[in-house]
């Protein structure tokens, strides 16, 4: 059997219920609908470590992150485990990287071919990001099967307040956009540390 050709796309903080595809009535999501029905697609994951680069080394290591050793942004990934560029690589893949790598300690072009390198605000470097991907797949003339790894900012970027831009301090626009937003889940705000809950849930 051939190498297929791979493109991994991966955004940050997004959660699966914010595409149309899995039922949320509150979105139009057509593209992401469509790599739903055409892409690889799955409704379980689990998150060994919530954090962006603890995260980021999991799927990347394929490892825990009590082996890679990154417990938390800051710390640096164990030099001596390879990574998926490395092991694509190994398999006579072209391994290329566009977008935020943010795997603390390790250099990304040990493993990729560097495109893009996206960072600060998403709103200012995703389509750089996706451009360069596109650009990527329609020149190339390497007979080899490619694995594109395309890292997007977003939606993290909901996650910096607006004040300084004149908006709401703590929900940026979100005061302009309440009566068109959907509803939050009955849970939303919840204090745990109140109502008998176990500590774990703090």
């Amino acid at each position: 059997m051939d190498k297929p050709n791979i493109v991994f796309l991966h955004v940050d903080q997004m959660h699966h219920d914010v595409i149309a595809a899995y039922a949320n009535p509150h979105v139009y999501t057509p593209n992401m609908d469509r790599l739903v029905r055409e892409g690889t697609s799955f409704m379980s994951s689990y998150c060994s470590m919530p954090q962006c680069c603890p995260s980021r080394a999991c799927w990347y290591t394929g490892r825990m992150s009590k082996e890679h050793g990154v417990m938390a942004n800051p710390y640096p990934i164990d030099p001596n485990i390879p990574d998926l560029g490395q092991w694509l690589r190994e398999c006579g893949y072209d391994c290329a990287y566009t977008g935020k790598w943010h795997v603390t300690g390790r250099d990304l072009t040990g493993s990729f071919d560097v495109l893009h390198r996206g960072h600060g605000m998403g709103e200012l470097q995703d389509s750089d990001v996706a451009r360069t991907a596109v650009a990527y797949i329609q020149n190339r003339e390497d007979d080899r099967p490619f694995f594109l790894s395309v890292g997007f900012l977003n939606p993290h970027d909901c996650c910096f307040p607006a004040m300084p831009h004149g908006g709401p301090a703590k929900y940026g626009l979100g005061a302009k956009l309440k009566d068109k937003l959907p509803p939050l889940p009955g849970n939303f705000d919840y204090d745990y540390a109140k109502g008998g809950r176990p500590n774990v849930r703090n």
